[in-house]
């Protein structure tokens, strides 16, 4: 995957892509059957199972959440941390980083993990 695969990827898409990092699998749009359609309007609608866990849950919404990405931060390795980190200073400066959004932290997380697979 590419820096500009990663910068056209939906929303969606990217949900998706770090809920793979975050142990989530077989992730999916929900139903209407298996979710509620407040959360469907909202996008949030996406689903899987964490942790090799047979219950379906809801995927966390990482590009909207600052808890969520938080979370999914501590999957990281030091040396996948220095290049967040990086990147964080390269987006926003390194005086602002703890201003960064859910979204750019999201990107930056997306970032890092194809970094480190180069």
């Amino acid at each position: 995957m590419t820096i500009e695969e990663i910068l056209s990827m939906t929303p969606q898409e990217k949900r998706i892509k770090i809920a793979e990092f975050d142990n989530w699998e077989n992730v999916h749009l929900a139903g209407s059957k298996t979710i509620s359609e407040p959360l469907l309007d909202k996008g949030l609608g996406l689903v899987g199972f964490l942790n090799g866990k047979m219950q379906l849950e809801i995927v966390p919404d990482y590009l909207n959440d600052l808890n969520a990405m938080h979370e999914v931060e501590k999957v990281l390795t030091f040396e996948q941390q220095r290049i967040y980190g990086d990147i964080l200073g390269l987006h926003v400066g390194n005086w602002y980083r703890m201003h960064v959004t859910a979204v750019q932290r999201a990107n930056a997380f997306l970032l890092t993990m194809i970094t480190e697979g180069d």
